[in-house]
Parts: structure tokens; sequence; C-alpha cells
């Protein structure tokens, strides 16, 4: 997908997951959004640091941090589910 869009110079927009409740990935210079919630998995946790995909919610990593290691995430924004 990526290489035909470079071919045609069509822009791309990648988007993990969330609500989008304020246009956040709306591709203003037109172009296409490439969905990429089901790369959601957890790949690693350490004290202070997690490393997931970009489909990954803040909801799970919470959960997974909280059962790893007693961490919890110092936030808490409107797309957390």
């Amino acid at each position: 997908v990526l290489a035909a869009c470079h071919r045609h110079g069509v822009p791309v927009t990648p988007r993990g997951s969330g609500t989008g409740n304020y246009g956040q990935a709306m591709p203003l210079s037109g172009g296409v959004v490439l969905n990429l919630a089901e790369m959601n998995e957890i790949k690693s946790i350490a004290p202070g640091r997690v490393v997931s995909g970009p489909g990954a919610i803040l909801a799970d990593i919470d959960k997974a941090t909280r059962a790893h290691s007693g961490q919890e995430l110092r936030l808490s924004p409107s797309t957390y589910n």
C-alpha cells in the first residue's frame, strides 16, 4: 500500500487507535488513512517505559503495566478507551 501511494504521489496519514474526536487523522491534503489499529501488541514493559504497536490503546497498556510491575499511567486523556 505504501509503495503504491509513494509511486503515485498519494499522501498517507497513519492512524493507530483512538476516538479521533477532534479530527486528528483527517488527511487535510487528501490521500488515504492507513489503519494501524490491529498492530496493538504490547512488546515490552520496563520501569518507566512501555514499547507497543501503534494500535495499542491506553486502557490495555495501563492494565498490562499494573499487572506486570504495579506501574500505572500518569495521564487520563479523553481517548483512554
